[in-house]
């Protein structure tokens, strides 16, 4: 596990400006649902930071071979005052890593 201090307030109400957020390291395994830390390579200067914390969302299709892919990933503020979702087209899956899945909140 390993501590990140949040900046910002695209996760209020649940995660506040300065709070410490306890992830634990993401090895895979479905993260629907579940708020992340996220390395974003290729929107940092879009959407302000190489890193966020956010609500990983994707919808997923079978392909021709058999295997379940991603159709849409969508890495989503709690708060939608004024922040937007990332989204990730699916060619450009591989330009983000989730580095965590949260755990818990310092306050």
């Amino acid at each position: 596990m390993f501590v990140v201090h949040a900046k910002g307030n695209s996760m209020l109400p649940k995660i506040k400006d300065g709070d410490l957020c306890v992830f634990e390291r993401y090895l895979g395994g479905s993260r629907e649902g579940e708020i992340v830390l996220s390395q974003v390579n290729e929107y940092y200067e879009e959407y302000g930071g190489k890193y966020t914390i956010k609500k990983f969302h994707s919808e997923k299709t079978v392909n021709e071979e058999g295997v379940e892919v991603h159709s849409k990933i969508e890495l989503q503020p709690l708060n939608k005052d004024g922040f937007q979702t990332i989204e990730i087209p699916e060619d450009n899956e591989a330009k983000i890593a989730t580095i965590g899945v949260l755990k818990y909140i310092i306050c």
